[in-house]
């Protein structure tokens, strides 16, 4: 389970622990969803692409033997000195320790390696390199992206000025376009990503391991994670309540045609018809911490 400050342990309401996001991030709705499933108190720093790397990350991974990146989420205990979760994955292990929570969702069963690898390897590059493809493209794709880099619910004060400018909006969207804009991969990546969700399909059949029961009414960690890392190519509507504060706060309309497509398309496969079941029925009716 997770371990708490002094602070934290001296009074039930404080926070546990802190969680660092970036304000449009599959991983990081995972690490979020996992320990809002767990009943974990925690506060969000959350940061725009790029600006993350102010947030004095690299030097915690650095100070505590964890590595050298910038990449979040990460879980830090309360007082930001330890590092408690390195990456999404291991916040998962956290919140799979512990006593028994009332929620609809199996804590306990382990994802099957085979299926962590492809959530991870396939589908979490392959939903990112395509959402960023379109989203970096002018127009309505760059205004869509700065509203959602910009509009984070858990932005700090500095980043919010910061992205106020339009100037630093463009600089971000630029870099991103650089690092995930190409056409050659986004093809690529469809090509996996299709692929790939045939496989899971045939496990999502088979049962026992998105859902607990035969029914599809109790779902496992695995359902979760799969949510989580399909929802750039799926948009569920909770996610912008999740991400956003305020529901509706990008349109679907406002998304640029080409991404539209996609969202539709995968929407209509066998994971996508469950991402959407499990944002609207397991996403946003959590329990509060006791």
């Amino acid at each position: 389970s997770l371990p708490m400050s002094a602070a934290a342990a001296a009074s039930p309401d404080a926070p546990a622990c802190i969680l660092y996001t970036i304000s449009f991030s599959h991983f990081c709705d995972m690490a979020r969803w996992a320990l809002e499933l767990r009943g974990v108190r925690y506060n969000e720093y959350q940061y725009a692409p790029g600006l993350h790397r102010l947030a004095g990350i690299k030097k915690m991974r650095q100070a505590t033997g964890k590595g050298d990146s910038h990449t979040t989420p990460l879980v830090s205990d309360a007082s930001g000195r330890k590092i408690l979760a390195n990456e999404s994955w291991e916040v998962f292990q956290l919140t799979s320790e512990g006593g028994a929570r009332s929620v609809s969702v199996d804590l306990k069963t382990p994802i099957p390696k085979d299926v962590k690898t492809m959530l991870n390897d396939k589908v979490a590059r392959a939903t990112r390199a395509i959402a960023y493809f379109h989203l970096t493209k002018e127009g309505k794709g760059a205004e869509a992206l700065g509203r959602m880099i910009a509009g984070g619910a858990k932005l700090g004060w500095a980043s919010s000025t910061a992205l106020s400018l339009g100037f630093v909006r463009r600089y971000i969207i630029g870099r991103l376009a650089k690092h995930f804009g190409g056409e050659d991969d986004a093809k690529k990546s469809r090509t996996e990503l299709n692929e790939t969700l045939e496989v899971l399909a045939g496990k999502l059949k088979e049962g026992g391991i998105f859902f607990a029961d035969e029914e599809r009414k109790i779902p496992t960690m695995a359902a979760v994670a799969t949510a989580a890392l399909m929802y750039p190519l799926v948009w569920p509507p909770e996610i912008q309540t999740v991400v956003y504060g305020k529901e509706n706060y990008i349109p679907f309309d406002s998304l640029p045609s080409k991404l539209k497509e996609e969202i539709e398309f995968y929407r209509k496969t066998e994971i996508g018809k469950m991402t959407l079941d499990m944002y609207k029925n397991h996403r946003l009716n959590i329990p509060p911490p006791q």
